[in-house]
Formats: structure tokens, C-alpha cells, sequence
């Protein structure tokens, strides 16, 4: 029954890093594309990164601290949402005008996208403690309380980060309550919780400014922002892992960091970020690229419009 549990669990986050990837290109994706995409992402592109990191893989090997997911799922989510973003081409006027000044598309109800964030915020917390590795029963229990406290201050931060950088906007600050949350899934075991909170504080900040250089600088169509969110916030949350994560300054007296480990840790944190990144990217592009060719990436105007 072990073996079956396990398998539902990560076939649970093999989902969510597929979930995320058709927000980016949401509105003008053709859906028979999105289907054959959504199979070659859950069984060619995920299991290499589930395998590095949790599957006895190098990044494994290596250290590398990834307790729930923030590249292994969110990066590699974001990452094709991004790329899949750049190869379809922004929804029809996104854009206007000479200088491309980008246009809000607005969502009808703001109600039920807030209920949809907090959705997500009740399910984050079995996403993030069911990941618990620890065996002894009286360490499991430690652990998953630390892990439930950091992923609650984590995701108060982002909201707070993104309320205060949004100016109060309720939508902005419901994607920084999940960038929040999607920051501390690698450090959820070992960081303290003031430090959770600043993670989750600065990934709120991350994410809004990101959005607007995404949109206004860069001209990149991602409707849900789901490479703020889960791809930025993702790196973040591993190198945070990195810098927060000592025991020296408060993080788990079990699971955390060593002084003598910090450094090194910080090292192969990064190594994994951007060996992640560039793995995903590339994988992405020609997984893209031959949609594209096929003529089953984007739909015709008529459709979209």
C-alpha cells in the first residue's frame, strides 16, 4: 500500500507542474496541442527533474534541498509557461499601438478568483506536509508542525509583499499570497518561520515587479503570470533555502543546515536552479517549436476572438 500511496502522491505533482503550464498561454492555445504538450511534459520532460532531485539523480546526490517542489514542480511549470508564452505570441490586442503598450485584460469576477487563491492555499498545506520524509514518530510530528508554520508565514508574507508593492490590489496581492507559497516549498523543513515569512515577503515583491517588466519592457504575453509566480518564485525559494537555512540562525534543530554546510549548500542550490532552468527550456523549446510546425499551438483568430 506504501508504493500506491506514493505513487498518488507524486503523480500529484507531476499534475500540478503540467497545471501550471497552459495558464501562460491561456486564450489562444489550441486544445488537441495542449493535449499531446500535457503528455510530453508528464512523461518525458517532469520525471527527468523529479529523478535528479528525488529519484537518486545527481542534484540528489549532490545535497541539493528541494523539500516540496519549488523547481522540481513550480520551475518546471513556470519554465514552459514561459517559453510556450514567447512561441505562441501575445492574445490578440495585448498590445497597442506603436510603442506596444501593453493592455489589461481584465477577469470578470474578482470573488471567485479570490476564493480560487485560497483554494489553492488550503491544498498547499498537504502539498507541502505530506512531503514529510522524516520516519521516527515523534520527529515526524515536529516536522510537520515546523512545516505547516513556515508555509502559513510564507504565504502571509507574499500577500503582504505584493499588497504593499500592488498598492493594495487584490489580485496582485492573491498572486503574491501563492508566490508566498510557492517560495517556501524548498525550505519548508528547515527555515524558521520569521525566516519564512521574509522569503515569502520578498517573492510577493519578486513577482510584481516581475510581472510589469514581463509586460512592459519585455512584451511577453503571460496571462496568469505563471512564470512570476512559479518560475521566479521557484529560483527564489531554493536559494533562500540556501541563505536561510543554517541552524546557526534559527532554522530547523533537526533538518537544518550546519555553519560549515551554508556556503556550499548556497552553491549547489544555485547549480540547481540553473541547471533546471536551462534542462527545461531547451526540452520546451522543441517541444513548442514542433507544435508550432504542426500548426497545433496556436488557434486561428476567429477562435481566439
Amino acid at each position: 500500500l506504501g508504493d500506491y500511496a506514493l505513487w498518488f502522491k507524486m503523480s500529484m505533482f507531476a499534475i500540478t507542474a503540467v497545471a501550471i503550464v497552459p495558464g501562460g498561454l491561456a486564450e489562444r492555445d489550441n486544445f488537441w496541442g495542449w493535449i499531446i504538450a500535457a503528455g510530453l511534459i508528464a512523461g518525458l520532460i517532469y520525471p527527468v527533474v523529479e529523478h535528479w532531485v528525488w529519484g537518486g539523480g545527481w542534484l540528489g546526490d549532490l545535497g541539493y534541498i528541494d523539500y516540496a517542489g519549488s523547481t522540481v514542480v513550480h520551475l518546471v511549470g513556470g519554465m514552459l509557461a514561459l517559453v510556450g508564452s514567447i512561441m505562441i505570441g501575445p492574445r490578440i490586442g495585448k498590445f497597442v499601438g506603436k510603442k506596444k503598450n501593453a493592455r489589461a485584460f481584465f477577469g470578470h469576477s474578482i470573488p471567485l478568483s479570490v476564493i480560487g487563491a485560497w483554494l489553492l492555499v488550503f491544498g498547499w498545506f498537504g502539498f507541502n506536509i505530506g512531503s514529510s520524509t522524516a520516519t521516527d514518530p515523534q520527529t515526524i510530528n515536529v516536522e510537520l508542525a515546523w512545516v505547516s508554520l513556515t508555509t502559513a508565514m510564507a504565504m502571509a508574507g507574499g500577500l503582504f509583499g505584493a499588497a504593499l508593492t500592488s498598492r493594495g490590489h487584490v489580485l496582485t496581492s492573491m498572486i503574491g499570497l501563492l508566490a508566498g507559497a510557492v517560495s517556501i516549498c524548498s525550505g519548508a523543513a528547515v527555515m524558521h518561520p520569521i525566516a519564512a515569512l521574509i522569503t515569502g515577503a520578498i517573492a510577493g515583491v519578486l513577482t510584481t515587479f516581475t510581472v510589469g517588466l514581463f509586460e512592459n519592457i519585455l512584451k511577453i504575453d503571460d496571462a496568469l503570470a505563471c512564470f512570476p509566480v512559479h518560475g521566479v518564485c521557484g529560483i527564489w525559494g531554493v536559494i533562500a533555502t540556501g541563505l536561510f537555512g543554517g541552524k546557526a540562525i534559527g532554522g530547523h534543530p533537526v533538518y537544518g543546515l550546519d555553519n560549515a554546510d551554508w556556503l556550499p549548500q548556497l552553491g549547489v542550490q544555485v547549480l540547481g536552479a540553473v541547471a533546471i532552468s536551462a534542462f527545461v527550456a531547451v526540452a520546451g523549446l522543441i517541444m513548442f517549436w514542433g507544435l508550432k510546425k504542426a500548426k497545433l499551438l496556436r488557434v486561428g483568430r476567429d477562435a481566439e476572438l
